[in-house]
């Protein structure tokens, strides 16, 4: 069910979950002081106990509650990137239960910039905030992706179509530089132009990277010179064999492939086709990496299935 932002708030502060709009997903949120809260994201997105949540916040003062220091390598990433889809990760307060951080020695945090996201944040505090569909699944970008996943009763907030279309960038700051853990909606590129990047990190104890992620429930496969009869591709190319082609945008226009990414995933799920072919030729490098490791990642879910 859709709900307004006070019904959202006072849900939210009776510890119980609530769909909210963000500018890279819907997150599934709830108090990040509430054990029972907590518990129930793990249970409703069937979310394995070891990966961690980002918790959210809409103002510095909330961020003081969450950790022991800002170092100033973080401070010139905050300065240039909050509010907006960037998480880091910094050294837990005591305040920080540790389901949020699944047994990783840092808490991972974020300032998003959706208006409605912020004004709830305000209004409850610091809330937790996973992607707000079943784990493994395409990340929701509409409210009515919620709707499949967690039935028509679910409460959620209904902020339209996000802007960003794929999760919060994930780095960790080491003294005077920083790593890459997840590559997201804000480009390994403007990361570099206010902090030096060592290679980026291998460690799964971040939301999104060690588990089956992305994936719809049709099988995915990168297209190669034989035909498809299904594909995901470009509006701006000709798919001569294909009977069926669902378009990510043009493929010189990063934002928008980006924005259309996760729609698209669930769109060939409603098909009920056997199989689907992507179009992986489209550069790998500034808004474009997110989604070809997003795509790259659902094509190989079928290791995990098969495992």
């Amino acid at each position: 069910m859709i709900v307004d932002i006070q019904e959202a708030t006072s849900l939210l502060l009776a510890d119980q979950c609530v769909g909210l709009p963000t500018e890279t997903v819907y997150g599934l949120a709830a108090k990040y002081s509430s054990s029972q809260a907590i518990d129930r994201i793990f249970s409703l997105k069937n979310r394995p106990q070891d990966n961690p949540l980002i918790v959210h916040i809409a103002t510095m003062e909330q961020l003081t509650e969450l950790v022991t220091e800002v170092t100033p390598t973080q401070k010139k990433l905050i300065d240039s990137f909050w509010p907006g889809p960037l998480t880091l990760l910094f050294q837990p307060s005591a305040s920080v239960l540790p389901t949020i951080t699944a047994g990783s020695p840092y808490v991972a945090v974020r300032m998003p910039s959706h208006p409605v996201f912020s004004e709830i944040l305000t209004k409850t505090g610091p809330l937790v905030a996973p992607s707000a569909n079943l784990s493994g699944r395409p990340s929701p970008t509409r409210s009515v992706h919620l709707h499949e996943d967690f039935g028509s009763t679910f409460p959620v907030v209904d902020g339209g179509w996000c802007k960003d279309g794929v999760e919060s960038t994930i780095i960790h700051c080491m003294d005077t530089y920083c790593s890459i853990l997840r590559i997201g909606a804000i480009s390994t590129e403007d990361v570099q132009k206010i902090v030096p990047i060592l290679d980026s990190e291998t460690t799964p104890l971040v939301p999104g990277k060690k588990y089956k992620h992305y994936a719809p429930k049709t099988p995915l496969y990168a297209l190669e010179e034989s035909p498809a009869e299904v594909i995901i591709g470009f509006k701006d190319r000709f798919y001569p064999s294909s009977q069926h082609v669902f378009l990510l945008g043009r493929s010189d226009n990063p934002e928008q492939i980006q924005r259309n990414l996760f729609g698209v995933l669930r769109a060939v799920d409603y098909c009920g086709f056997e199989k689907a072919h992507v179009d992986m030729n489209f550069p790998d490098s500034g808004l474009f990496a997110a989604t070809k490791e997003r795509l790259l990642r659902a094509i190989s879910a079928q290791e995990f299935d098969n495992k």
